[in-house]
């Protein structure tokens, strides 16, 4: 592996590239850490390149040792970045032939069975100005390369996405595999094929902890047999991580999820389709006390403007909220056994699913049932000139991590390799890696290549507009540069 980062090496042959031995040190310590099936920590200084550091070894584990490589950075952006520039770059120098795939949260991608299903129906579902969106994706399907939201040009309202969008009740291999154009589906076959997966930090933990939850997942590797793990962007995983095991309740979600049934200006929906006055007079009801409903929660806790606000005993609501909900559940169930349509019925329990989960996470808030777990609450007002509504939401997230993160992440006889620019920030490595749960994992510390003093100077204006402030902030950036 040093050879390969070498001058003389495959890397150190190759246009415009600068040797760096600490990427070459990198590179081989990641390379021993997956042959040896142990976890790394690494912080790599700005200009160390690691994104190649660790591609180049994870690309001949899969070649050499028959892994397969899941890498994780924190953004779609970033996933989108490491797999159109850094893999071909590696694949343009190793000496074999690999293959890597780009997965993202199947909501971002479009379902042309759904697509199908929504012009059929778009009378029933869809205002005006939504049908017009439909439409508009129609035709964008027809020239889409990958059928995700980040190739769309245009606007498009949440509401038309969420009806054509890959969703588990619909979008299977039995309606949407084979030669049927489905993007998740193709995305996913690709990925069972890849030696490389590429992904974030919000879809990897979404899916180990449903595979903790009883999900199918592998008897041996973290999502496929023995693969294993690269955290890029890593210092931000401990904020992932706790989101995806925390609680999280929000009024425009709620709010969201009962529209898609019943809006209650266009009374257009998934109930409309259906037909059952009783369910959308249920569904109407809850929209109409739902605003009130997390009010009373928030004012119960002492928070009566923007901000947040702890909350550190049970605030003896009595919120009819829950039962509501659960009643409009109860509802779509019924609805659903009597369904012909074997898809219809599936969306109905989806639906249903959905409003359960809300119901018990805001009864677990309520009741503050959950050991070990910091509660608090939010609110966002509206602001002036602004679309957005306002928010208010529920929360509740895991005070410490690192148990659930060792269980999960940092098991015996896998590999995790953590790397970032920043996990020192003046505390050393351990101390990141402890609360993390890499107590037991090795550390590496690579200084960046940069010579700060003499290449780069600080300068704090006084006087600087906003960033927010947009062209005053701009012509202010410019004349300080």
């Amino acid at each position: 592996m040093g050879e390969f980062f070498s001058d003389g090496g495959k890397l150190g042959r190759a246009k415009g590239y600068e040797s760096r031995p600490g990427q070459a040190r990198m590179a081989e310590r990641v390379a021993e850490t997956i042959e040896d099936r142990k976890h790394l920590v690494v912080e790599a200084g700005t200009g160390t390149g690691k994104s190649l550091a660790y591609l180049v070894p994870a690309a001949y584990a899969a070649q050499e040792l028959g892994k397969k490589a899941i890498i994780s950075t924190y953004t779609i952006h970033l996933q989108e970045q490491l797999f159109g520039k850094d893999v071909p770059i590696v694949q343009s120098l190793v000496p074999f032939e690999f293959t890597a795939a780009l997965l993202k949260g199947r909501q971002n991608y479009l379902c042309p069975h759904r697509l199908k299903k929504a012009q059929q129906h778009q009378g029933d579902l869809f205002a005006k100005g939504q049908a017009e969106q439909l439409q508009g994706l129609v035709e964008w399907v027809r020239r889409t390369k990958d059928g995700t939201l980040s190739d769309i040009d245009f606007q498009v309202d949440a509401a038309v996405w969420a009806q054509v969008c890959s969703e588990a009740f619909a979008c299977t291999p039995r309606h949407c595999g084979g030669p049927t154009g489905c993007f998740y589906q193709m995305a996913r076959t690709k990925v069972l094929d890849a030696n490389v997966v590429i992904l974030n930090h919000a879809l990897l933990f979404g899916l180990l902890a449903g595979a903790e939850e009883g999900e199918e997942g592998p008897s041996e590797g973290y999502l496929f047999p023995n693969d294993f793990l690269v955290l890029d962007e890593a210092h931000e995983v401990e904020d992932v991580a706790a989101k995806a095991l925390g609680l999280e309740v929000r009024l425009g979600s709620l709010r969201f999820l009962l529209q898609r049934l019943v809006h209650p200006r266009t009374k257009k929906g998934v109930l409309t389709r259906v037909g059952d006055g009783n369910a959308v007079k249920a569904t109407l009801g809850v929209l109409g006390m739902l605003e009130g409903a997390f009010e009373e929660i928030l004012e119960s806790a002492g928070l009566g403007s923007s901000g947040q606000k702890r909350v550190r005993q049970p605030l003896g609501v009595k919120s009819e909220l829950g039962p509501r909900l659960m009643d409009v559940r109860a509802q779509l169930l019924k609805l659903a056994e009597d369904a012909g349509d074997g898809e219809e019925r599936n969306e109905l329990k989806d639906h249903a699913r959905r409003l359960e989960a809300s119901a018990f996470g805001l009864g677990e808030f309520l009741q503050m049932s959950r050991a070990g777990q910091a509660y608090w609450v939010e609110r966002r007002l509206p602001e002036e000139g602004r679309m957005h509504r306002g928010e208010m939401s529920l929360h509740a997230s895991p005070v410490e991590v690192a148990e659930k993160l060792e269980e999960l992440v940092f098991r015996a006889d896998c590999t995790t390799i953590m790397t970032s620019a920043t996990l020192d920030v003046g505390r050393g490595l351990e101390f990141f890696a402890k609360r993390v749960g890499a107590g037991e994992a090795e550390t590496l510390l690579v200084e960046s290549p940069f010579d700060y003093e003499s290449q780069m100077r600080v300068y704090l204006p006084k006087g600087m507009p906003e960033p927010s402030e947009g062209q005053k902030f701009q012509e202010a950036l410019e004349g300080w540069i």
